[in-house]
């Protein structure tokens, strides 16, 4: 584990008793000599200034807390796995599967991770995709869809070089096992335990008979 000089901190600017729990870890990094980076949400919320922006946290930093639900650790996961940056999600209010970490343990949750408890560590899949040019990294799952089409669309499936099937549906969902709990789900997808590797391609609608 990577000596932890710097955090970075991403909110949910509107979670319950937020500017606390910034409040609160700002003072207990101080007092372990460990710099605080803040997203302007967070510096905000601390009247403070020298803020940098979100997408540029992970490659200032060694960890990044979020504190928030899963949609705020969805916007800067992808980004910190690139860095290979820790991420440590503190749930604030609503239900979290990504930000497992409850507000009355996450000081219990870092000395865990700063004494370098390696259990306290959990590795996830990540999908990583190639589209016009461009590449995309995802923690939970990727979509292809019809569209504005008022039809039917059909992708061919290739694993290993080798045509698996062709389906007629609505799109496609492509799922890591932790997010087997979101879009896939809906779906019809089976739920995996995050350490399974594995992926899910769970289809959207599809014309079966």
């Amino acid at each position: 584990m990577r000596k932890i000089k710097r955090v970075g901190f991403v909110i949910k600017p509107h979670a319950p008793d937020v500017k606390k729990a910034l409040e609160e870890l700002s003072r207990y990094f101080s007092q372990k000599e460990i710099e605080c980076v803040l997203e302007e949400a967070a510096a905000k919320k601390l009247g403070r200034t020298g803020t940098i922006a979100r997408e540029r946290i992970p490659s200032k930093v060694d960890l990044v807390v979020v504190l928030g639900g899963d949609g705020t650790l969805l916007s800067i996961a992808h980004l910190a796995a690139q860095k290979k940056v820790p991420v440590m999600g503190v749930n604030l209010g609503s239900l979290g599967f990504l930000t497992d970490v409850p507000r009355s343990e996450m000081f219990l949750s870092l000395d865990a991770y700063l004494d370098g408890e390696n259990k306290s560590v959990s590795h996830r899949q990540m999908l990583e995709v190639f589209t016009r040019g461009k590449t995309f990294y995802c923690l939970n799952d990727i979509v292809i869809n019809k569209g504005a089409l008022a039809r039917m669309i059909q992708c061919a499936m290739w694993i290993d070089d080798k045509e698996i099937t062709i389906p007629r549906s609505d799109g496609l969902i492509i799922s890591t096992p932790t997010g087997s709990t979101a879009y896939s789900l809906s779906a019809g997808g089976p739920i995996i335990q995050p350490q399974i590797p594995a992926i899910i391609i769970a289809p959207i609608c599809p014309h079966t008979l």
